[in-house]
């Protein structure tokens, strides 16, 4: 009998109470939340203090939970993310989510990424009621999977737009991604200010301002080797 898949939660947060809240949230919809570890990205210790004192309250702390305090220079989320990524072990078969602050996931999420991983060793290309085109918004995959990226989603070099464009450029050379964007299947929401889900906040405003120069930078990129697209200087 297959063991159980755990899963990493990883997601990087300049909103410690939208954050603490979304992690109820996604336990909550899981169906084996005890599989679930929760690894968080701060940019302030303030941030961590806040983050850990409401989740307290919240889940009682009833999952394991770790959170990195680092300093970054952009409220993107490319450069936490690696920061999550890259000392990261479990089994090649566990599963790595990456979430964020304005993503709501399905009912029972965890066991809908384990049934589609029973045959596919790669990165699932969710539907989240948003992206439409050629970028990955909410990788879901194996740490397989991650290994072979070299433990990179989003490329730090970006600071937050077309990273996720990039992503997909390279999963989709290795053969690593699996189009679930279908009607079929379930709806990872992605509560957008770009589609009024929500009001743009400050940390929103500070990743508009970088947009044309992330913009540059992938058309700059598009076209080196795998190799070269999965290195971190």
């Amino acid at each position: 009998m297959r063991k159980a898949r755990k899963i990493a939660l990883l997601w990087p947060t300049v909103r410690p109470e939208v954050c603490a809240g979304g992690i109820a949230y996604w336990l909550s919809k899981a169906n084996k939340p005890q599989h679930i570890s929760v690894k968080v990205a701060c940019s302030y210790s303030q941030h961590q203090e806040t983050l850990l004192l409401t989740l307290q309250k919240l889940c009682a702390n009833a999952f394991p939970l770790e959170v990195i305090v680092a300093i970054f220079d952009s409220p993107g989320v490319t450069k936490p993310f690696y920061e999550l990524t890259r000392d990261l072990e479990m089994d090649q078969e566990d599963i790595v989510v990456l979430a964020s602050d304005d993503f709501k996931p399905s009912d029972f999420w965890d066991a809908w990424a384990c049934h589609h991983f029973d045959d596919f060793d790669g990165c699932l290309l969710v539907n989240d009621g948003y992206q439409t085109g050629t970028c990955v918004t909410i990788p879901i995959m194996t740490f397989g999977c991650l290994c072979r990226l070299n433990k990179i989603t989003y490329h730090p070099i970006y600071s937050h737009a077309y990273s996720d464009s990039e992503l997909y450029d390279v999963l989709q050379e290795m053969k690593l991604l699996r189009n679930l964007r279908i009607p079929s299947q379930p709806v990872f929401e992605h509560v957008h200010w770009a589609v009024h889900k929500r009001v743009p906040d400050e940390w929103d405003e500070r990743v508009k301002r970088s947009f044309f120069e992330d913009q540059a930078l992938y058309e700059k990129r598009k076209n080196l080797p795998l190799a070269e697209k999965l290195k971190v200087c």
